[in-house]
């Protein structure tokens, strides 16, 4: 097939309803997907939950798609990176309320570049090719007349070393014992923490020979791991590129100033009666991943106390697991 056979490839120079939504190494394929607006505003996950049986869809070869997205004129997009279950969702949703810019939440082919980055499975895909291929991303991303902020899986963070030097840059965590409370509150948190814990095992690993087997880990010490591997990861992208840390909590105090500075470090122009705005409307009473729920800072802290009651003994666990391996990983400067 040619050029001209692909439909939504001819459309995505112009239009920011297609998206790139998937890059399948098996066969080097990029697929195209169309969405409306309403589905690229709403969507917490651009993963396969996005597909319904009318959507239109095509699968290119990379070849095409690079040649279709090498001579776009876009700027870079800004990242919002995390540790997880930490108001990443929330932060996305009011930068875009706040600025009028749009927001790509959890973009497929980041995982896949970040996961391969730390497990090799995908051996034709190294440094300097994911470098050039994720740049490509960013330009198709990056399309249309409004500024695109783009926020990574939270597994992400060691992409910080690969998206572009020009694009602005928060890291949202909040506290040791507050990411572990909110972690251990959920009813499924051993799968949660089991899905991208081989990985946060490995980088870990990496930097310090203190770190225990994780088939041995407790809950408790995996919601630790998870913490302690991103704000690791983080720390040290973070010494060679400028970025904002925003912890969750001071957020939570402050958040029309917290928002204001977040909008600047991302380069976005706003002013501080729309952020005010933005977080006395209804984004900040609904839960974000589901805004068909209600959820707020008071619900919040219920959840976060009664978790600390109920989960002592495995906090407990991840908190001496983190006061063991502060000074031999990268995360010494974190509270």
């Amino acid at each position: 097939m040619t050029y001209e056979n692909f439909l939504l490839l001819q459309r995505l120079k112009s239009d920011p309803l297609v998206y790139a939504q998937k890059l399948n190494p098996a066969d080097d394929t990029v697929l195209l997907v169309e969405l409306s607006s309403e589905q690229l505003e709403s969507h917490s996950f651009l993963d396969d939950r996005i597909f319904h049986p009318d959507m239109a869809f095509e699968w290119v070869p990379w070849g095409d798609f690079e040649s279709g997205v090498s001579q776009l004129a876009t700027s870079a997009p800004s990242y919002i990176f995390h540790i997880g279950h930490c108001g990443s969702t929330l932060l996305s949703r009011l930068i875009a309320e706040a600025t009028d810019t749009r927001a790509l939440r959890e973009p497929l082919p980041l995982r896949l570049f970040a996961a391969n980055q730390v497990e090799s499975v995908i051996d034709w895909l190294d440094e300097g090719e994911t470098s050039r291929r994720l740049s490509l991303f960013e330009k198709a991303w990056a399309r249309g007349e409004a500024a695109t902020t783009v926020k990574a899986t939270s597994m992400c963070t060691n992409l910080l070393n690969f998206v572009d030097s020009d694009a602005g840059i928060v890291f949202i965590y909040q506290p040791a014992e507050t990411h572990l409370a909110v972690i251990l509150a959920g009813e499924n948190a051993m799968q949660d923490l089991a899905g991208f814990g081989r990985n946060r095992h490995m980088r870990l690993a990496a930097m310090t020979d203190d770190l225990p087997p994780l088939e041995g880990m407790s809950v408790g010490e995996l919601a630790a791991m998870t913490w302690l591997a991103e704000v690791s990861t983080a720390s040290q992208a973070l010494r060679k590129r400028e970025g904002f840390r925003l912890d969750f909590d001071d957020f939570l105090q402050r958040p029309g100033e917290m928002l204001a500075s977040s909008c600047e470090a991302l380069g976005f122009e706003t002013d501080r009666e729309r952020c005010e705005a933005a977080v006395g409307g209804p984004i900040m009473r609904t839960y974000s991943k589901a805004p068909e729920h209600s959820y707020g800072p008071k619900l919040r802290d219920d959840i976060i106390a009664d978790s600390k009651r109920r989960n002592a003994e495995e906090i407990a666990k991840g908190m001496q697991l983190i006061e063991r391996l502060r000074s031999t990983t990268c995360g010494a400067d974190w509270h």
